[in-house]
């Protein structure tokens, strides 16, 4: 009976605290550093549409490659400036951890967008590089809102935890 009780009080208390507005969660990227500056001298584009320009280059012994585990800051822009992603946002403060060599077992297909995966290669411990993903190398073809947006991230590669060679 008691269950009962509290179990309806906790639906008059949720109801009554429910109005008209529609709740989406809207993330703080107050905490994000300003864009990185780039030199237009170090652009390199690759076959496959993607461009970087190399910001610092790290100190680290290794290279990031396709099969490794990374540590990494990151911040994801539409070209127009506005920021969509970051591993900064909510007051984070900590590198996000990815394996890039990752494939979801729903969609068969990488956890990151390939755009991403080539952006953060050849990367060493420290380094930091502007990276510019047409749409084919982000989420073109999904339904995902920035699927015609070419994407620009900022990535600084903090650790190398797992080579896989």
């Amino acid at each position: 009976m008691k269950i009962k009780i509290l179990a309806v009080i906790s639906l008059v208390l949720f109801v009554v605290s429910c109005d008209d507005e529609t709740y989406i969660y809207e993330p703080d990227f107050s905490t994000v550093p300003e864009a990185f500056v780039v030199d237009e001298n170090t652009k390199v584009t690759l076959s496959n549409g993607l461009i970087y320009y190399d910001v610092e280059v790290g100190t680290g012994a290794f290279t990031v490659n396709l099969r490794d585990v990374v540590q990494v800051y990151y911040t994801g822009r539409k070209t127009n400036g506005e920021i969509f992603d970051s591993s900064y946002k909510d007051g984070i403060t900590t590198p996000a951890y990815m394996d890039i060599s990752a494939v979801s077992p729903y969609s068969g297909k990488f956890n990151l967008i390939e755009g991403f995966r080539y952006g953060l290669n050849g990367m060493k411990e420290g380094g930091k590089r502007t990276v510019v993903i047409p749409p084919d190398l982000g989420y073109g073809g999904t339904t995902n809102t920035l699927a015609n947006d070419t994407l620009v991230f900022d990535l600084e590669v903090f650790k190398i935890i797992n080579q896989k060679r």
